[in-house]
């Protein structure tokens, strides 16, 4: 069964959001996450990255989400700009669901 691109977004989001400040070298740490979630977030921003780059919602949901992570308001944001970015790039969306261990 494929899974939906709102739901890799919702997942990518979940994983992303704890180590955004690891991810853009604001802090050396984050509070509570494991060795393994910053593993796999760093695998997703490297991929996930370029796209948001040139998505000015994901640029800004991003640059929200560091200055306030528990805001549900750029959370959701984020993951809009996500399924927008999949439904634009399937070939993204495959390789991000093989990253979280989605079966195709």
């Amino acid at each position: 069964m494929k899974i939906s691109n709102p739901a890799v977004a919702r997942m990518i989001v979940n994983l992303l959001v704890p180590c955004l400040s690891v991810l853009n070298h604001k802090a050396k740490r984050a509070k509570g996450v494991s060795m393994a979630q910053i593993e796999t977030s760093q695998a997703l921003w490297t991929k996930l990255s370029p796209a948001i780059a040139n998505d000015a919602e994901a640029q800004a949901a991003v640059s929200g989400l560091l200055s306030n992570p528990r805001s549900p308001v750029w959370n959701s944001m984020l993951e809009q700009a996500l399924i927008k970015i999949f439904k634009d790039n399937p070939d993204l969306t495959a390789s991000l669901a093989e990253i979280l261990k989605i079966p195709s």
